[in-house]
């Protein structure tokens, strides 16, 4: 007695049905494709669109002055207060790794 095996099979399907099934299955994939690009370009749009109106607020709030709470920070003293103007000469010697300078 021979051991039953399972196999499978589908009809084969010819001419127009055939034809008709491909071309459904590439008009979903293109479908598909294209809603993956569609929403992949709008996160785009509405993050630059984001990061554009961010910019102008920071760029307006600050001509404007606005929130600026905070104290102005100190200016730079000038070169005359802390430099006598004078030119200083310094010598610097660089020994390779591991030497010592003696005598």
């Amino acid at each position: 007695m021979k051991p039953k095996v399972f196999s499978f099979s589908s009809p084969t399907v010819h001419g127009l049905p055939r034809a008709l099934t491909l071309a459904l299955l590439a008009m979903l994939v293109v479908g598909v494709v294209s809603l993956i690009v569609m929403v992949g370009m709008a996160v785009v749009v509405v993050s630059v669109s984001v990061s554009a109106v961010a910019a102008l607020w920071f760029a307006v709030r600050g001509k404007l002055k606005l929130g600026s709470d905070k104290t102005a920070p100190p200016e730079a003293t000038p070169r005359s207060e802390w430099s006598s103007g004078r030119v200083h000469e310094v010598e610097v010697e660089v020994l390779p790794l591991g030497e010592s300078k003696e005598g």
